[in-house]
């Protein structure tokens, strides 16, 4: 359990500005700061998301 003000270390996958252009930049660099923000969804707006994202790649 992590409480206010402490820090904990792990890769996270950047992503693709564009699945239109083919990018090797998916990591962050050193200097950026990231904001995690960690929710819940019903099942019938992930299958919604995931359906999506499917058919957009």
């Amino acid at each position: 359990m992590l409480f206010s003000g402490q820090t904990i270390s792990f890769p996270v996958y950047k992503g693709n500005e564009s699945n239109l252009v083919k990018s090797d930049v998916i990591k962050f660099n050193q200097s950026d700061i990231i904001d995690l923000k960690f929710a819940t969804m019903d099942e019938a707006s992930y299958s919604f998301w995931q359906s999506f994202q499917l058919e957009v790649i």
